[in-house]
């Protein structure tokens, strides 16, 4: 073989490799190209993968946290009912109850000028029935606070409202004789004293 001719063999073989190399790293650069790709899909999976692992944590919380408020609320409303269900009145307490109150004031130095209520019908009652009762009084300072302190804890007084004060914390008329007219009201149901004794 002349020197040409393996001179040109040698070429031909050099120009080969040289392509079977960029050959290779075309395929190597593909490769790694889709892999990259395939890491960032990877990636971007895994990512909210964990976010929703996240949200499913925060739920649970949320979820465990509103269970627990139910429960909570449901122990406050069985403890309320049966709190209150001696706190309601029949219409045989209304007497007793003005009494009562008469009494308090007798005690504590205040003149009741007007104690009255709305009558309650004479058919039977259904469910529970507003009542309240509108009272007028005066007296001085001192007894008025007592008073009021001691009404405000009557067990049927479920809340008082429209108490019009005329001074009431006025210091320079601490000895002065003041009148005020309060709203006191409670429910009336018929079957009271039987929901007492069960």
């Amino acid at each position: 073989m002349s020197i040409r001719m393996k001179s040109i063999l040698e070429r031909f073989s050099a120009y080969i490799l040289i392509g079977v190399f960029v050959l290779l790293n075309f395929y190597f650069i593909s490769n790694i190209s889709e892999l990259r790709k395939n890491n960032n899909k990877i990636v971007q999976e895994i990512s909210k993968i964990t976010g929703q692992i996240e949200n499913l944590k925060e739920n649970k919380n949320s979820l465990e946290g509103d269970l627990t408020q139910r429960q909570i609320e449901k122990k406050e409303l069985i403890e309320k009912a049966q709190l209150f269900k001696n706190y309601f009145v029949s219409r045989n307490d209304i007497p007793s109850i003005m009494s009562e109150i008469q009494k308090t004031s007798d005690e504590n130095g205040v003149l009741i000028e007007l104690f009255e209520y709305q009558p309650l019908p004479e058919q039977p009652l259904v469910d529970f029935t507003r009542l309240a009762f509108d009272i007028e009084f005066s007296g001085k300072y001192s007894s008025v606070k007592a008073f009021l302190f001691k009404i405000e804890r009557l067990k049927w007084v479920l809340k008082q409202k429209d108490i019009e004060f005329l001074r009431l914390f006025d210091e320079e008329n601490v000895k002065d004789n003041m009148r005020l007219k309060i709203k006191l009201f409670t429910y009336v149901r018929e079957n009271v004293k039987k929901a007492e004794k069960n």
